[in-house]
Formats: C-alpha cells, structure tokens, sequence
C-alpha cells in the first residue's frame, strides 16, 4: 500500500506543502544525488520539507521503472532528512514521512515475492535484504505518531477542512497497515505460542476499528468542506472503496477470531464472543453496500477509476467467500469472479494484479 502524500482530484486540493494538493516537482535545492549541488550545511524546516517531496517523487518514478535499490536509497534519504529537521511531526512532513514508509513496506513486501521466485529466473533488480518484523512495526509505529501529532496541529492552525480529511485518510491507511502487521505476526505465532497470537489478533482487532473510525471520520469531514456549494454534498468514491476494504478487514478479523475462540466451547458462547460475532457480520454487510455504492457514483469525467473499485469489490467478495458456510461461499465466488472480470474488461491493457486476481478467485471456485 502506498500511502498518498497528495490530494485525492476533482478539486480536492490536500496537498503535503499546503499549496495545492499535487506538490511541487521541484524544491528550492536539488536533493543529494541530483542534478545540481546540494545545499551544503543543515537544512531548514521548509528546505527539508522540498528535498524529501523531490526525493519521494523520483523513489516513486524509479519503483514504476523497477529501480528498486534507487527507490529504496532515496526513501531512506527522505526518512532520514524529514526526522533530522525535526519536521516528521508537522502536518506536512507527517504525511511525508508516512509516504516514504509506505512506500519501503511496499518495496519490502515485493523483495520478499521476489526471493520467493528467485529460483525461477524471473526475477529482476533487488534490493537485496529484508526489513524484519520489529523494523516494520517500528516504521508504521513513527509514521503513526507522527500523523496524529501532525493532525493536531493542522487543527490548532485551522487547516481547511478538505487537508484534514485527506490527513484523516492518511492515519486510516498507517491503522489499515498495522493491523496486517498485527494479523501476520498473529498467524505466524498461532499453533506455537497461543498467548501472545492471541494479543497479536487483538492488536490488529483494535487497529482495524481505527482505520474504520478514521475513514468514517475522513468522509465526515469531506463532505462538511462542501457546504455551502452550488451542489449536494457527495462523498468521494476513492473513500468510499477504502472504508469498504477496511470494513471488510476488520469484519473478518473478528469473525476470525471468533472462529478460533470455537475450539474451546466455553467461551465461544460468552457475551463477548457473541457481541464480535454480530459486529464482525454487520461489517462485512456494510463493506459490500460501500463497493456498490462507489461503483453506482463512479464517473469517469471527475477521474473516478471504475476497474479499481470493481477489483476491490471483487477482493471482499473473495473475502467474505471464506466467512460464510460451503453454499453461501460459490455464490459469492461466482460474483467475486464476474467483478474481477468486469474490471479486466474495461482495461485496454489487462494489469497483472487484476488477472491474478482473477486467477486466484476461479481458482478458489474449483
């Protein structure tokens, strides 16, 4: 997941530097390693804050060309001048820092796939090492801390309210991210240590409900920006797919964690346990009424991505296949294949992560 350090479009102007919501393509100095000199001596608040906006720009450009070892140099750099500044807990540099963190996790997550294919052949630049459980938990922790202190102070300086609610979505995306952590770490203990498995699942139970909260609280606040506008209020359809995907996560996480409670008969049945249950089903109702809603309000000429939302959709379908009983599972399978489909279908150039996608459910159905 990559997390946006910029607007979201169609006017939605939450840019990290304030000034527009696209950022600006080039600071006042050019970041070490460009073109040009660099600044020599320490860097001001505002200078830090132009550096590492060029440095994540080219990190990004370099991970669309597979230039991972590049990317990677370049969003440690941005990590590290943002946290020397002491500019990481401010409302841009929050949403900066968060960036570069996500997109590290990112380029983490595609070395391990890419180890995993090593014998294949089919592999091409690496980085060549992998960030441990504690190095990634560390760097969503910071990239946490630093985006609630950044939103408190856009609050205390009255930032607009459409920057908040993109700084809302922001600490949504860092809580959605924890709480995979939390799951893996949970799954990869389960069966060897059943205690702390048991506080991992927690962990992530508790981050899932945030992320949820945040969306909710981002759409709030999006929609409170247009009052007052020539138009009806209308809730932005890239918000409404993410709170979908976060309902569904911690839907199923429940569920989840209810499943495995079922193992000791005696507690599957305590209040508690019953209370998740119900909760856990009406968040995965909800989260299939957000997909069809974004999906009924996609338009194309505002720059709303009708295949992303039809992918997403197809995800929580797979999803919520795996919740439900052997019958219920293959009618949600079939859906699940037919969006996925439909998705592909509207893409001149199929992608891959539709088509596999697309594989993995059909797969599923056999």
């Amino acid at each position: 997941t990559v997390i946006s350090m910029g607007g979201r479009g169609r006017g939605k102007t939450a840019g990290v530097d304030g000034r527009g919501g696209k950022g600006g393509k080039g600071g006042k100095f050019t970041a070490k390693g460009g073109v040009g000199s660099a600044r020599p001596g320490p860097l001001s608040a505002e200078e830090a804050l132009s550096e590492a906006e060029v440095l994540i720009e080219r990190a990004e450009r370099a991970m669309r060309n597979r230039e991972s070892k590049k990317a990677h140099s370049q969003l440690v750099q941005a990590v590290e001048m943002l946290r020397e500044a002491g500019v990481e807990a401010t409302s841009e540099g929050s949403l900066l820092l968060a960036s570069a963190s996500g997109s590290l996790l990112q380029l983490d997550d595609e070395e391990r796939m890419c180890q995993l294919w090593k014998e294949s052949g089919a592999v091409g630049e690496t980085i060549g090492k992998l960030m441990g459980p504690e190095q990634r938990m560390a760097a969503l922790n910071m990239s946490d801390a630093a985006l609630e202190q950044g939103f408190a102070a856009a609050g205390i300086a009255g930032m607009p309210l459409d920057e908040q609610s993109h700084m809302c979505e922001s600490r949504a995306q860092v809580a959605q991210l924890l709480s995979e952590e939390w799951e893996r770490q949970a799954e990869a203990l389960r069966g060897r240590q059943t205690e702390l498995s048991k506080q991992a699942m927690g962990h992530a139970v508790e981050c899932a409900t945030r992320a949820v909260a945040l969306y909710e609280e981002s759409s709030r606040l999006f929609l409170c920006c247009q009052a007052g506008a020539e138009w009806e209020p209308e809730p932005d359809v890239d918000l409404l797919n993410s709170l979908g995907s976060a309902l569904m996560h911690h839907g199923r996480l429940l569920l989840l964690a209810v499943r495995h409670a079922e193992t000791d008969p005696a507690s599957s049945q305590t209040a508690e346990a019953q209370q998740a249950r119900k909760v856990g089903q009406k968040a995965v109702t909800r989260s299939l009424e957000c997909f069809e809603e974004a999906c009924s309000r996609c338009d194309s000429a505002k720059g709303d991505d009708l295949s992303e939302v039809l992918k997403d959709w197809a995800q929580a379908l797979w999803d919520a296949s795996s919740l439900v009983p052997t019958a219920k599972a293959e009618e949600l399978l079939r859906k699940a294949a037919a969006k996925a489909a439909d998705a592909i279908a509207l893409q001149m150039v199929p992608l891959p992560a539709y088509c596999n996608l697309l594989g993995d459910v059909l797969l599923a159905r056999a």
